[in-house]
């Protein structure tokens, strides 16, 4: 006889969801109210003898949503194309082009020192050991020889074995995207 224990119910589901569907229809409701309460300040108080319509929503789009939300409504045209590219790619994935780095595993201890001597030194490599490593790039079945090191004196550079930064630098004349040299990076250490 086989017994299978029941690990998920679907009423804990339905549940969170009513909760959640709860949560924002009052965050929904309570958003009206401050609008409703801006509007009504807004002509009651005189400031629309002061400043027009447009001036106000200005102003208010500098002092408070830009500086504290982040939102611009400035900027209304772009969260739009940005909502649209988010919605194509929900249905279609984008091709994403492939850069393969070939490192020998002598590259790798070399690296794998420079990195432990940025650790040791506050993230500053001694001149001594500020050199370039062979490798091989190969990008749509084209191959091309380059060196590399570590780069970046911020931690978030070096710190992480498998998020690290790197400066390459092509050998000879070939280019890579119009580039002879060129750093690899998480996108958040820009």
């Amino acid at each position: 006889m086989l017994i299978k224990k029941k690990f998920f119910n679907s009423n804990y589901l339905l549940f969170i969801k009513s909760l959640f569907s709860k949560f924002l229809f009052v965050l929904g409701f309570i958003f009206l109210i401050l609008i409703i309460s801006v509007f009504i300040y807004y002509f009651s108080s005189g400031l629309s003898k002061s400043y027009s319509p447009k001036i106000f929503i200005i102003k208010v789009n500098e002092k408070i949503l830009d500086r504290y939300l982040g939102i611009n409504i400035l900027q209304l045209g772009d969260y739009i194309d940005l909502t649209k590219i988010k919605i194509k790619y929900f249905f279609t994935k984008p091709q994403i082009e492939q850069l393969n780095l070939k490192v020998s595993q002598k590259t790798i201890l070399q690296i794998e020192k420079q990195r432990q001597l940025k650790k040791e030194n506050s993230g500053i490599l001694p001149s001594k050991y500020f050199n370039m490593h062979n490798m091989q790039i190969q990008y749509q079945r084209k191959k091309f020889k380059a060196k590399m090191r570590i780069k970046g004196v911020r931690s978030i550079h070096w710190q992480n074995k498998r998020t690290s930064s790197y400066k390459i630098d092509l050998i000879g004349n070939d280019r890579l995207w119009g580039m002879e040299e060129f750093s690899v990076q998480k996108p958040i250490t820009k």
